[in-house]
């Protein structure tokens, strides 16, 4: 992912095509998948393309692209075709009428159809590795968002314990439950196999321009939020010795702020501007654009799910713990957090995320909150009302004493 004209689909194809490292590995194929309306993959390796079918464009690589609005006719065949005996009707309107055009109109159902295909794919056993070219369509960080974003949404719509109590009323409500519900468990499973599974990693693609700074440091915040791991940071487009000397000192300058962004020594992958693009595999290896391994370490820390919590102070009800990680802020003033439930809310620059607290947090009240030195501190507080306390000890039984002369000499103390 990256900023539009940075390259992005041109360093996913080259990346697709080199070859896989590890022996474990070798004899793996990978697929290409791209969602861009334009069909640019297809025509920078040459060849022709049928939307939704895999196709071989190496001897190790297949493409697929993906077209929204077929991928939702597909979907919505399906569905359409497990209600029809029904006649199902939602808010007043029958369902099995609606056309997939009308669909559209409802936020994110493109893009979770075009998540649950990637997941399908991921999930047959057929590729060593998947890479999802995210430029030519929805802004990447709200698309991976959307899984999260429309069972909030359908929560709140329809709360799935009122769908539940629901479902046995009539025949019709029980189909549209089941629509709800087949929704909400697609959502459910994308979302753990984004951001639980550890299986998917990031890779951002700059340009040396300060459109590529602002760009490269929003997606490392919102990525490291959302806990994706971030394993490479490419520079594409750097030109060379025989460009103007200010455009030339412009892009190290940038390259350095990119630089920045990355913890310790670390820097980004630097590659050279062409005057042609590249259109062939030969061609598209000679760019150089590596992919990291699977499992690398990640170039920036992990996120609020994987953060660090402390007991910082006094114990019992008098307790104050300490929930801390490093989070990048480009906008701070746009930082807002807030508590749902078991989760914490967390907004910076337009995105937000809901963070499961840990069990021991959930039982407790929020503090405060501050962001110093790249760390972002929540403090909390035991709540009374949920808190586990010890039961008092119970006072031991009073022994009853016989009267002194009573005591025997054996007996006696």
């Amino acid at each position: 992912m990256g900023q539009g004209g940075a390259g992005v689909s041109t360093f996913a194809a080259a990346a697709a095509v080199e070859p896989l490292a590890g022996p474990a590995e070798r004899g793996g194929r990978t697929l290409l998948v791209s969602f861009d309306r334009f069909r640019s993959a297809s025509r920078i390796f040459g060849v022709f393309s049928f939307p939704g079918q895999p196709i071989p464009v190496s001897k190790t690589v297949d493409l697929l692209e993906l077209d929204s609005l077929a991928t939702l006719s597909e979907a919505w065949g399906q569905v359409r075709a497990a209600l029809i005996t029904g006649g199902a009707s939602f808010a007043g309107t029958k369902i099995v009428d609606m056309h997939p055009d009308e669909l559209t109109q409802l936020p994110g159902i493109e893009q979770l159809l075009l998540l649950r295909r990637i997941r399908d794919e991921a999930r047959s056993g057929k590729w060593e590795r998947i890479i999802v070219d995210c430029s030519g369509g929805a802004e990447p960080i709200d698309l991976l968002r959307v899984p999260q974003v429309i069972t909030d949404h359908m929560e709140r719509m329809w709360p799935r314990h009122r769908r539940l109590a629901a479902a046995g009323e009539t025949s019709r409500t029980a189909r549209a439950v089941a629509v709800m519900d087949l929704f909400d468990a697609d959502c459910r499973d994308i979302d753990r196999l984004v951001i639980e599974s550890g299986t998917v990693q990031a890779q951002v693609v700059a340009s040396p321009t300060p459109h590529g700074v602002e760009t490269s440091e929003r997606l490392l915040a919102a990525l490291q939020l959302m806990g994706i791991p971030v394993v490479g940071l490419a520079i594409n487009g750097v030109a060379g010795e025989d460009w103007p000397a200010g455009v030339r000192k412009q892009q190290r300058q940038a390259g350095k702020e990119i630089d920045a962004l990355l913890p310790g020594k670390a820097a980004a992958t630097r590659l050279p501007w062409l005057p042609t693009p590249p259109r062939t595999v030969l061609k598209l290896r000679k760019l150089g654009a590596e992919l990291a391994e699977s499992g690398a370490e990640p170039l920036v820390g992990p996120g609020p799910r994987h953060a660090d919590v402390q007991l910082e102070s006094g114990s019992g009800l008098e307790s104050v713990y300490r929930m801390a990680w490093r989070q990048p802020l480009p906008d701070p003033d746009t930082l807002r957090l807030g508590r749902s439930g078991d989760d914490v809310m967390i907004a910076l620059s337009g995105i937000r995320q809901r963070i499961p607290l840990p069990s021991v947090l959930r039982r407790c009240v929020v503090i405060d909150a501050s962001w110093d030195d790249g760390v972002l501190s929540i403090r909390f507080a035991p709540d009374p009302k949920v808190w586990p306390q010890r039961a008092a000890p119970r006072p031991a039984p009073e022994r009853e004493w016989p009267d002194d002369e009573e005591l025997s000499p054996e007996g006696s103390h």
